[in-house]
């Protein structure tokens, strides 16, 4: 199976920590896949997110 991902480490760590779904970055342009229809429209459910992925931010003390 052929499947090519052209994209950034920024992109790709936004998607995989929940700051920007994988759908706002393809259609930014920021990911970009290139194979069979049928990978292209699976690729998003073999990528999982990180498990942090919801994890609020912590705010520092003043």
């Amino acid at each position: 199976m052929d499947l090519f991902v052209s994209t950034d480490t920024i992109a790709f760590h936004k998607v995989w920590m929940g700051m920007a779904s994988f759908a706002e970055c393809a259609d930014a342009k920021l990911i970009e896949l290139d194979g069979l229809t049928a990978h292209v429209a699976a690729f998003p459910a073999w990528f999982k997110l990180s498990g942090f992925s919801g994890v609020e931010p912590a705010l520092g003390s003043a």
